[in-house]
């Protein structure tokens, strides 16, 4: 159930958009990450950086900051359906967005959502238990432009007392998205929330925040076993008696229809919980939970990638190649979180596929001539699987990339050599951050549309 928070007022939104931070931010931005319509890179805007960002705090504080529009990118969802729309920020907008992110967070933890994963170790568990018989698997229509701005907006007001976040927020639902080239109308947006900007997740989790809970809770007056409900951006999942798929689907109708949403007719269906499933970049087969087919051939793709832009000279020496292979194989974790496709595949259970991971590695290595070099050794997914399933807590085979200084110095000195001795500390720190910003975001690639 959601959890009352304290209210966010302008001095603590102010704290979010202060120099440091906005600093902070700038500073850990990705330069080979996709422009904006302004076609800035994060090597551009450095030259000004110290006058733009003061700039930024200046007109976020008097809420007279307005966005540039969003680049339009599409994306393929398959030969069958529509691309998606994605929006892409400028550099200076994102620095925004990413500061609003971590306002909305501090006003709504519920707003980062439940790790897929985690939704299928208790997928799993339930439907063991045996007290449920039916899957109720639901999609919600055109979820992110469906969006009501002015429900959206109430929601957020109901803890955001600060009126220079609202302005941001209001502003961001309204900047209008088009292609590079053709800027298209200039008619601010009325209806939903544009995709793939930082904080598109969080503001279409919060707007489904009640009605999580009060599915999540079933009515008490009902009269049968309830039911365990899931949701994973626009797919949800409700596990419940065959008698009362009915009744629960018509609950969630109702709340979809209160919130401006429609369940898709098509993509809703129920099915006995004996039966096999796909859900989430999972499958469920036999009374087994395995990682789906199409999900292992996204990381078979990724890796061979990753090996075909080494032998470019894209991915650093040797060492720093393989470094980031075995943090690509084994994940990682970094302030408190775990990023990578191990803590998602490590909810298998069958092996089998790990396996054939680790023969992929040994292939991969043999088509492009390459070995560990001296003092290294690839590691493995299923080395990596029982780490993570029995030793987590304990292991040294899953890399921690929070490190002291003196540990940074070390780890790069082992990939680049004694040069790395001449290195002042920030020069030290700077190239810790981009190796670790590429490690993770690596890690994460393909983890973005599991659904």
């Amino acid at each position: 159930m959601t959890t009352n928070r304290r209210l966010l007022y302008k001095k603590d939104a102010e704290h979010f958009f202060s120099i440091a931070q906005l600093s902070d931010i700038f500073s850990s931005l990705d330069p080979s990450a996709a422009y904006g319509v302004d076609r800035i890179k994060k090597a551009g805007m450095a030259r000004t950086i110290s006058q733009s960002l003061m700039l930024i705090q200046h007109k976020v504080v008097e809420e007279t900051y307005r966005f540039t529009r969003f680049r339009q990118v599409l994306l393929s969802k398959g030969a069958t359906s529509a691309p998606r729309v994605l929006s892409i920020p400028t550099l200076r907008d994102k620095v925004v967005l990413r500061a609003m992110l971590a306002a909305l967070r501090e006003a709504f933890p519920e707003a980062s959502g439940i790790p897929v994963w985690k939704i299928a170790i208790e997928v799993a568990a339930a439907i063991r238990s045996g007290a449920y018989d039916t899957i109720l698997r639901v999609d919600i229509e055109s979820f992110y432009p469906s969006i009501r701005h002015d429900k959206l907006l109430r929601q957020l007001r109901t803890r955001v007392r600060a009126k220079m976040l609202i302005h941001l927020l209001r502003n961001v639902l309204e900047t209008p998205t088009s292609p590079i080239h053709d800027p298209g109308s200039s008619e601010r947006s009325r209806r939903g929330v544009p995709q793939g900007l930082p904080v598109s997740n969080a503001l279409a989790n919060i707007y489904f925040m009640e009605t999580d809970d009060d599915l999540t809770c079933p009515d008490p007056h009902f009269g049968s076993l309830g039911w365990r409900y899931w949701r994973f951006v626009d797919d949800i999942i409700v596990l419940c008696r065959q008698a009362d798929a009915e009744h629960v689907l018509s609950l969630i109708r109702t709340h979809c229809k209160t919130l401006g949403l429609k369940v898709h007719p098509s993509k809703t269906k129920t099915r006995s919980t004996q039966d096999p499933f796909e859900f989430l970049g999972y499958e469920w087969i036999d009374g087994h939970l395995r990682v789906r087919a199409r999900t292992v051939r996204r990381l078979e793709d990724s890796l061979a990638g990753m090996f075909a832009r080494h032998a470019r000279g894209a991915m650093g020496n040797e060492r720093e190649f393989l470094f980031r292979l075995n943090a690509r194989i084994t994940g990682v974790t970094y302030d408190h979180k775990k990023y990578g496709w191990l803590f998602f595949f490590g909810q298998t259970e069958d092996v089998s596929q790990l396996h054939h991971l680790d023969h992929l590695i040994q292939t991969l290595m043999q088509r492009y001539k390459f070995s560990a070099p001296n003092g290294m050794a690839v590691r493995r997914f299923v080395r990596a699987y029982y780490e993570i399933k029995y030793n987590l807590r304990d292991t040294h085979y899953i890399p921690c990339l929070d490190k002291s200084m003196a540990e940074m110095r070390r780890l790069l000195r082992h990939l680049h050599g004694a040069i790395v001795d001449s290195y002042s500390d920030s020069q030290v720190e700077a190239m810790y951050t981009a190796l670790t910003r590429n490690v993770i975001k690596e890690a994460e690639r393909d983890l973005q549309q599991l659904s």
